[in-house]
């Protein structure tokens, strides 16, 4: 196995496990609410949303043609990505946030690190896809 899908994997277990956690936060709130809040449902979704995602960059960066070296930083930018997506919206659940929009949150400030990071995440994935096409 190599270094790139090994943070890519434990990257997607800790996710499922996120997913899980948030999960049971839901169930506790629904038991006396008819609805749970805005951002821990997306925490959630975004948990269990990214984590596969990252098992599919697993996929593609086996038929990776870039260096090991490069393919280990896509595996750390892309997973880098989806846990700030995660984390942000955990952060903004955490402070009752209604709107971090309009409010400015810290875990707006963290969506504002996790745009160009989750691009530059794909980019890189891309490139390690389309340099494996000729082999």
């Amino acid at each position: 196995m190599t270094t790139a899908n090994a943070i890519l994997i434990l990257t997607a277990i800790a996710l499922l496990f996120s997913g899980a956690a948030t999960g049971f936060f839901m169930s506790r709130i629904r038991l006396s609410q008819p609805d749970t809040p805005k951002y821990l449902r997306f925490a959630h979704l975004a948990s269990y949303g990214q984590a596969p995602i990252l098992l599919g960059v697993v996929v593609i960066l086996g038929f990776s043609g870039m260096s090991e070296a490069f393919d280990t930083a896509t595996a750390v930018v892309f997973s880098a990505g989806a846990v700030l997506l995660v984390v942000k919206d955990l952060i903004n659940w955490l402070a009752g946030t209604k709107d971090e929009f309009v409010e400015q949150t810290t875990g707006y400030k963290i969506a504002l690190l996790f745009g160009p990071v989750h691009v530059a995440g794909l980019v890189m994935v891309a490139i390690a896809a389309i340099t494996g096409l000729g082999s």
